[in-house]
């Protein structure tokens, strides 16, 4: 679908937070997608991400299964792909938090019953904290994660 090679075509998106998307040389091959963000305006639910400036992206085929590389600072983040099917159906699929530093990649299974064929309409990086519960009372929630910056890059549609 695309590697990032090319960040003309995306535009930033944020929810209770700020920051930009641009290039960045350091991808997983080749350039990346540079997502810089800053959740200190809120303690409710906040978000970054992308989004195809076109308004969907159209995936070739019936794919099972979307991937993505994310190099992250490992601050627990929510990732999400917003996909759209024929029917005009919005399908988030939210595969798991990213929880380690550096590259990993990233697999988001197309759920049962998906009318193709399929747009991409958002990719999403975001944080829940009221929902989180510790134990640890020296925890603080803003102590992590409050500003920093991820790598995508390769995303892919798998046949």
């Amino acid at each position: 679908m695309d590697t990032f090679d090319d960040t003309s075509n995306w535009d930033f998106w944020s929810l209770r937070a700020t920051g930009t998307a641009s290039s960045a040389p350091d991808g997983h091959a080749g350039n990346g997608l540079k997502l810089d963000y800053d959740f200190t305006q809120s303690t409710q639910t906040r978000g970054v991400g992308i989004w195809p400036s076109a308004g969907l992206l159209p995936v070739a085929g019936q794919p099972a299964a979307f991937k993505l590389w994310v190099k992250s600072e490992g601050h627990d983040q929510r990732t999400r792909l917003e996909v759209v099917d024929r029917d005009g159906t919005l399908h988030t699929i939210e595969p798991a938090f990213i929880t380690e530093p550096g590259w990993q990649q990233i697999t988001y299974d197309v759920p049962d019953g998906m009318a193709y064929p399929v747009s991409l309409h958002r990719v999403r990086i975001g944080v829940h904290l009221e929902l989180e519960v510790h134990t640890d009372p020296a925890w603080d929630p803003l102590a992590r994660g409050r500003r920093g910056h991820l790598v995508l890059d390769g995303k892919a549609a798998p046949p």
